[in-house]
This record gives C-alpha cells, sequence and structure tokens, in this order.
C-alpha cells in the first residue's frame, strides 16, 4: 500500500490506547467461559507453527514451551520448578520484564499492573514424548504454575517402541493417566500429533482433553497449494 500523504498514513494507524486498565483487560484477559477457539500460539520470540483448537478456561491465553530442555527437565537434572520460573515474571518467576511487548500493542505500563496481569495471562504447557515424561508425571504435573501437559503422540510413539501405532493401547492408556492425574490437580491435557486421525482426537477429548494440535502451517500451505495445483491440472483444454 502506498500512503498519498502523512495524513493518509495516520489516519490509518489505531486509534489511541485506552488507560493502562482497561488496556491491561483488554490485551490480556482469559477466556473464562469453556468454549472451543481456534488460534495461534505464541512461544518465546517467535511463533508457534501450528494452529491449536482449545477447549476450556484458559483458552486463548499466551503458551510458552518447555521444550528446549526437556529431556533433562523430565529426567531430573534441571529442577521440574524451572520451567515455570523461565515462564514467569517476579514473583511467581524469574523471567526478565522487557518494554513494548507485543502482547501489549508494544505500549508501556507500570510494572506493578504489568507483571501480575502478564503472569495472569501466562499458559504454561509442558510436553510428554517420552516413556520417562509418563513415569515422572505425578511429580510434573504437580508442579504449581504447569497448566496443561500437551501429549506429542508421535514422538511418544517412537520412544514406546510402537512408531505410528495410533490405535495401540499403550496410546490411550497414556491418555487416560495422564488426563486423570491433570484432572485431580485442576489441570488441563492436550492432544498433539493426531491431526491425521480425527477419530481418536475426538476420543480423548470426550475423555476430558481440552487442548487440540490440529496440524501445522506447513501442513496447511501445502495441502491448499496441492488443491489448487490439482484445479489447474484438472482444466480442460
Amino acid at each position: 500500500m502506498q500512503f498519498q500523504s502523512i495524513q493518509n498514513a495516520i489516519d490509518l494507524l489505531p486509534p489511541p490506547p485506552p488507560p493502562p486498565d482497561q488496556a491491561l483487560t483488554e490485551n490480556l484477559a482469559g477466556t473464562v467461559e469453556p468454549k472451543l477457539e481456534v488460534g495461534w500460539g505464541s512461544f518465546h520470540q517467535g511463533f508457534w507453527s501450528g494452529v491449536a483448537a482449545q477447549f476450556g478456561p484458559r483458552a486463548g491465553k499466551d503458551a510458552l514451551a518447555a521444550s528446549p530442555f526437556r529431556d533433562s527437565w523430565v529426567e531430573g537434572r534441571i529442577p521440574k520448578r524451572a520451567v515455570v520460573a523461565a515462564a514467569k515474571y517476579p514473583p511467581l518467576g524469574e523471567r526478565g520484564l522487557s518494554a513494548a511487548l507485543p502482547q501489549l500493542q508494544f505500549r508501556t505500563f507500570p510494572a506493578a499492573e504489568t507483571l501480575p496481569a502478564l503472569n495472569d495471562a501466562t499458559l504454561v504447557i509442558v510436553q510428554f514424548e517420552s516413556k520417562a515424561a509418563l513415569d515422572a508425571m505425578e511429580e510434573i504435573v504437580a508442579v504449581d504454575g504447569v497448566d496443561l501437559v500437551l501429549i506429542g503422540t508421535n514422538d511418544l510413539m517412537v520412544d514406546l517402541g510402537i512408531p505410528g501405532q495410533y490405535d495401540h493401547p499403550k496410546v490411550r492408556d497414556a491418555y487416560e493417566r495422564t488426563i486423570a492425574a491433570c484432572r485431580k490437580r485442576g489441570k488441563h491435557v492436550g492432544v498433539g500429533g493426531l491431526g491425521s486421525r480425527p477419530d481418536l482426537m475426538a476420543q480423548f477429548v470426550k475423555m476430558g482433553a481440552r487442548y487440540v494440535s490440529t496440524g501445522t502451517d506447513l501442513a496447511f500451505l501445502m495441502a491448499a497449494c496441492t488443491q489448487r495445483a490439482k484445479q489447474v491440472r484438472d482444466i480442460q483444454l
């Protein structure tokens, strides 16, 4: 888009920001009614390449991943509390506060207002992708500040020695036990890696899962491109 004048560019700017309390509420308020939402989850300094369907009271929260140190964390070489400390701001964690955050539309507010609002709006997700994670399930789920356990089904099947066997009893057992452990502590379970098996996805949601990873941006892009290419190839000469 080319601007005809500076005034034209100014006219396209968003309206002036509302008062701090209102802005924080509008930008960071989470969904309180159980509902289904589809949206992008922002991770540390980029964007998660996937669209997730989120069921439940924390749908719409910013999501942070613990995957960079998941193996050491699960196996106990890093304290279980470390993931929360890295994701949350003081006093709940140790995350450093920078100015002009995208969550606040790059505006700056008093730290006394910003820190609790950001902490409340931050969803901490840990992934179960190994037998070691399942074995440490109770200890991991009990960590204060962990909100959701996302089961990476494909990596988990590989680690369990059943690659690609979606209908194997071990897969269902992993979901049943994880959902039960999270339910006891008021936490949620996510379904990952089952975009090609909507039947199993539905089963686990009915079982109690409240977050579904439906696929990746690359997969969606490839599917759309393939469909469009087929439309062109099917043109009759």
